[in-house]
């Protein structure tokens, strides 16, 4: 079982460039290389994060000091001009015949700074972090699935087609649009919209990965246990911590969702500023509206602006949204004025107020809150995720961490290195009393040599046994075996066809 570091010096796609394997270079001790990914809490509660890392290197040649054109013995230094920001890294460790990817990152804008123990460490992050400080605008949605809303919100950032993989979203979103947000904000917005345990990640091929709220009931390894856990046998845990979770308990919430309508075409912006152009020059002029909307028209000579002198056409960039670009390109000399835009705006036509409740988690441990908005929702799905939220939580879900050391065993580590984030497996520990489902909410490394690999988990129980969501033509989720949607306990009368207590009039759709 080996550990393999490379790092794209060129950044070309290619890691097979003299330099770019730094294995043999990892400086052996404690953090020497690290590796963690998922929530940021141990609880589907809590949203993903940008996954981060760090690699200590050798640098008793001077390969890794920015300003050293040769290495110490005279030679020419191969990485001179290539220590720079955003270098692909990529962390495998194979155990034959398996290379596992530990993590796809890249260089961060720490700068490298050599030290006196003649070393380096590299500060590592994943590509969700390259979404912040990006902002993007958006033409103006309707009916759209939040896996959609996200695609947008790649194809607006340049992010490759082939590098997705996107379901397709439980939430349907009756409206959406973005104006000058920034990139990873928008995507934390949809991702709270769906409702837990959606969550958004980076894949072992460096894919952006979401899952939306519903993955967990229909993905093969969230369903069924991925392996049991224990303080002895061949996948003994190491250290183990138990926190019984109260603070994560949700009884109550509450969101207001506006529902919004569309109105006639109208001005939706006016502006007062008299506009001067030569001959030939083309300018651009932003529209801002308070409101989103549908169908703007090119604006009119004598009905959108009035020509003052010489002549124009105008142009849109874009026909919808929170704002559109117009286009101004003089033919001759001009000047104009009460430049307006007319289009159809989508304006908010009433709030309604949804909300979900346990009056019994309420008396036992005071109201609880649904943390966080739903701000795409529309009522149907607002109510269905707080439902949710409230029928899985009201009462405590165990949070544990649990660390494991791999060392050279092979069957523990293709136990471990195969789990990814929403795996279940089965955690049994006496002191605790704990002897039940997990799902995986994060996952960290740490490498101290190259068979010493600590490989930690964070954990929250599995709320309920779960009961297939029906689908057809999968096997033991047809009819009278599978349900409509998730939220309800076994004992609930859920619908099935042919089953009796459970059919029309008795069985219920589940949300």
């Amino acid at each position: 079982m080996t550990i393999k570091v490379e790092i794209d010096w060129d950044r070309n796609g290619d890691f097979s460039t003299v330099g770019d394997n730094v294995t043999d270079l990892v400086r052996p001790g404690q953090g020497s290389v690290t590796a963690e990914y998922g929530r940021d809490q141990m609880t589907a509660l809590a949203p993903t994060i940008s996954g981060r890392g760090s690699i200590v290197l050798d640098n008793r040649d001077r390969r890794f000091s920015p300003r050293a054109t040769t290495l110490v013995n005279g030679s020419a230094n191969p990485l001179y001009g290539k220590l720079k920001p955003a270098r692909p890294v990529k962390i495998t460790r194979t155990v034959s015949p398996t290379d596992y990817t530990i993590g796809v990152f890249h260089t961060d804008d720490t700068p490298i700074n050599p030290t006196d123990e003649k070393n380096v460490t590299l500060t590592l992050i994943d590509s969700l972090a390259d979404f912040r400080g990006q902002n993007v605008s958006t033409q103006l949605y309707q009916g759209i699935r939040t896996g959609q809303a996200i695609g947008y919100i790649l194809d607006a950032c340049g992010w490759p087609a082939a590098l997705r993989d996107l379901d397709s979203g439980a939430t349907v979103i009756p409206w959406w649009w973005e104006d000058g947000t920034d990139a990873l904000t928008a995507l934390e917005k949809i991702i709270r919209s769906d409702g837990p345990p959606a969550l958004l990640t980076v894949g072992a091929a460096g894919e952006i990965v979401f899952r939306d709220r519903h993955h967990r009931i229909t993905r093969a390894a969230s369903i069924t246990s991925q392996g049991t856990w224990r303080n002895s046998g061949p996948l003994d845990m190491q250290e183990y911590s138990y926190n019984e979770a109260w603070s994560n308990i949700v009884n109550t919430g509450t969101a207001s969702v506006d529902v919004r309508a569309v109105q006639e075409l109208q001005p939706v912006w006016t502006s007062d500023t008299t506009i001067s152009l030569t001959t030939g020059e083309e300018r651009l002029v932003t529209a801002s509206t308070t409101d989103p909307f549908l169908n703007a028209v090119p604006p009119v000579n004598g009905i959108d602006y009035t020509v003052m002198s010489g002549s124009i056409t105008t142009t849109l960039l874009r026909t919808s949204g929170g704002s559109a670009t117009i286009k101004l390109t003089a033919g001759s000399p001009a000047v104009i004025s009460n430049l307006q835009l007319r289009a159809q705006p989508v304006t908010v036509a009433y709030t309604v107020q949804v909300s979900a409740s346990d009056v019994a988690s309420i008396a036992d441990f005071g109201p609880r809150s649904f943390p966080g908005d739903l701000p795409w929702c529309g009522p149907y799905d607002a109510q269905a995720v707080l439902d949710t939220a409230v029928a899985i939580r009201s009462q405590p879900l165990p949070i544990l961490t649990v660390k494991f050391l791999v060392g050279v065993n092979t069957t523990k580590a293709n136990a471990l290195l195969a789990r990814d984030l929403s795996d279940r497996v089965t955690i049994v520990e006496p002191e605790t009393a704990v002897s039940g489902d997990f799902y995986i909410e994060s996952i960290g490394h740490e490498f101290t040599g190259e068979h010493d690999h600590a490989v930690t988990f964070g954990l929250e129980a599995v709320q309920i046994p779960v009961i297939p969501v029906f689908r057809f033509d999968v096997a033991g989720q047809g009819f009278d075996q599978g349900r409509f949607g998730q939220g309800l306990d076994e004992a609930a009368t859920v619908f099935r066809f042919d089953t009796a207590g459970q059919g029309f009039d008795q069985g219920m759709f589940a949300t």
